[in-house]
């Protein structure tokens, strides 16, 4: 259960520097918090975790911005899918 949590905590952490690099415009040093963060995602929770959604639309935003939006179409669903089967259908 701590090693669970602390490896939350890790994500979460990695999530929010790339959120920062993000902000600043630093989309490669951004793009590998992401990674890294929707890695750890992947190996503590289920391939349907709303976080796992959010990391998905956190990556499909930096590809935008690297103009590569076929990759980002494609973490775009992925978010989708995960929120379409997570998320109640009377959700907004």
């Amino acid at each position: 259960m701590r090693s669970h949590k602390l490896g939350c905590s890790c994500y979460s952490r990695k999530l929010n520097i790339g959120d920062i690099y993000y902000k600043i415009g630093q989309f490669d040093k951004a793009f590998d918090y992401f990674k890294e963060a929707i890695d750890i995602q992947s190996e503590l929770l289920s391939e349907n975790h709303v976080d796992l959604a959010k990391s998905f639309n956190s990556m499909a935003a930096i590809y935008c911005q690297k103009e590569n939006y076929a990759e980002a179409l494609d973490y775009c669903k992925k978010a989708h899918d995960i929120q379409t089967n997570f998320l109640p259908k009377n959700h907004p």
